[in-house]
């Protein structure tokens, strides 16, 4: 899971369909429209179980014709799946009615990452081949830190566990670990050689974090740092692109050597690796629910996500902020078979409640990062239905799992951290909602090999659930403290939830379950007044 910093975009045009979760009634069978690929049978099957369970009016069925695999282009996206819902919706004068669209089996999952333009290919090989030089550079220097003050404290990992074949991203992280190592290891040097030690540590850390960070170096201590660390920035002088250099591609890759005096060897390779993935388009992906999001928008940009103006959180609700996106949830799983099993056992369950146990599996983080702060939601999410509702609630705040024979009555659960590795968790009450947050949990829900947490969860009887088909980044997530005193309440179906809470749209989270379900509409265990305390309005 990687943390990304969250990109500011804006959107490009809007046009009002009509519905407003946070104002308007709930969720109704008229402003919902199944899509059916004709080339799938499990998806008409499914298609007419569920208009006629859920009483949606047979002219709100949208046929695309195109390939029923999981993956599909993105030329193929917009000419045979959103360019005829499009058309459809208008056609059948819907456009300003219908609010959410229900993808099934056999719609495709995810969509593919624009192909790069050829012009760029040799910029883009000439980059592949600076990252590799850069993450020899950052071999060296994990070798060269783990030197550092040696005598005063063991390293706590040899270099031979640093192998070539290590990503980018995982070399600048040992170097990290060996930099913070370093520094203990002088903080408890007392012999006569500190001082020599100290200088050949700063200047190591100067070329690998910059002078800026060298600046700012606050953790090594000593008397006489502070004009150590000047006389280390006043010999160095940052490299110079060469002057002659007639490639484009090799002008522009050498003008961002001027950045290492600044930001060092893992900040020049940070930007390496962000303009080869730019120029790759690999960030382009989406799930195509969360494309599909994004139906009646103008034109924008395809690289990376767009954000989310129905997500709350964000401040306080205007006019601008309704005109929302539309809602799109998605019936599929393993089997025809259960996928129809969910859609009856969500309309059995809603009939009668759902009780049950709430487990929270937190990571017991508490160093500062933004890990910290989801493990910190995941925690007072814990507190807060403690405190405010009747309801047992278990946190587990250790790197362990929950075990599945310690955690019966699985009701509600949202956890972390165990990729593409389904762990048999809770033992799950028919009804229950949850997900698991980790990485590319739902890249399939149709290979019999997948051991994603999605079709894990699915498989086991979960009837709502979330996942990302690519590298979603950790801040992609719905915040459980949001999401979960929603549900409670009774008063939004899974999918209003889902919406309201997920922070980003064209990006690479769809939601799994049948959109009107309302788990908790029969009985209540959060009301209104404590929704408004958590700045969730009402819904009528």
């Amino acid at each position: 899971m990687r943390l990304k910093t969250r990109k500011l975009k804006f959107w490009v045009g809007f046009l009002a369909v009509g519905y407003v979760a946070a104002t308007a009634q709930a969720l109704t069978p008229d402003q919902v429209a199944v899509i059916v690929n004709s080339r799938s049978e499990e998806s008409k099957a499914i298609a007419a179980h569920y208009i006629r369970v859920r009483q949606i009016p047979a002219d709100h069925v949208l046929t695309i014709d195109t390939d029923p695999g999981e993956t599909i282009a993105e030329a193929k996206y917009r000419n045979q799946v959103a360019e005829p819902i499009r058309r459809a919706l208008i056609a059948a004068k819907l456009e300003h009615t219908i609010a959410c669209l229900v993808t099934t089996f056999g719609v495709p999952l995810r969509i593919e990452s624009v192909a790069p333009d050829a012009t760029v290919q040799p910029e883009i090989d000439l980059i592949r081949e600076r990252i590799t030089q850069s993450k020899a550079e950052l071999r060296e220097a994990v070798a060269q830190y783990r030197g550092v003050g040696a005598d005063a404290l063991p390293a706590t990992a040899p270099a031979a566990t640093q192998p070539a074949f290590l990503s980018l991203n995982r070399q600048i992280q040992e170097t990290e670990t060996a930099a913070t190592e370093a520094v203990a290891r002088l903080n408890a040097t007392t012999t006569s050689d500190r001082v020599r030690e100290v200088h050949q540590f700063l200047e190591l850390y100067r070329r690998t974090h910059g002078s800026s960070a060298l600046r700012n170096l606050k953790s090594l201590t000593g008397n006489d740092i502070a004009a150590e660390v000047e006389r280390v920035l006043a010999s160095e002088r940052p490299p110079q692109a060469d002057p002659h250099a007639t490639n484009p591609a090799a002008a522009r890759v050498d003008a961002s050597l001027q950045r290492r005096e600044v930001f060092g060897l893992i900040g020049y390779s940070r930007q390496l690796d962000a303009t080869l993935h730019q120029l790759l388009n690999d960030t382009t992906h989406a799930s195509l629910d969360s494309e599909l999001m994004m139906l009646w928008l103008a034109p924008y940009p395809l690289e990376m996500w767009q954000t989310n103006p129905a997500c709350l959180g964000r401040g306080a609700l205007t006019r601008e902020r309704m005109l929302y996106p539309l809602m799109v949830s998605r019936l599929d799983g393993a089997s025809e078979a259960k996928v129809i099993e969910m859609i009856d056992q969500s309309l059995q369950v809603e009939q009668q409640g759902l009780d049950g146990v709430v487990y929270l599996d937190a990571r017991g983080l508490t160093a500062n990062s933004g890990y910290k702060q989801f493990d910190d939601d995941l925690r007072s999410t814990a507190r807060w239905l403690t405190e405010n509702t009747t309801l047992k609630v278990v946190l587990e705040n250790t790197p362990e799992l929950l075990k599945a024979q310690d955690c019966p009555n699985a009701a509600l659960y949202c956890g972390w951290y165990a990729l593409r590795r389904y762990h048999d968790s809770c033992q799950w009450l028919p009804g229950a909602v949850g997900y698991h947050v980790a990485s590319s949990e739902m890249v399939s829900l149709h290979d019999p090999n997948e051991k994603g947490w999605v079709v894990g969860l699915l498989n086991h009887g979960i009837c709502g659930t979330l996942g990302a088909v690519h590298e979603p980044y950790l801040d992609a997530f719905p915040r459980p403290s949001l999401f979960f005193p929603m549900l409670l309440s009774g008063r939004y179906t899974q999918a209003e939830v889902y919406y309201l809470t997920c922070p980003y749209t064209s990006w690479c989270i769809g939601y799994v379950g049948d959109p009107f379900y309302n788990p908790f509409k029969a009985k209540p265990r959060v009301t209104a007044d404590q929704l408004a305390a958590l700045g969730i309005p009402p819904a009528k």
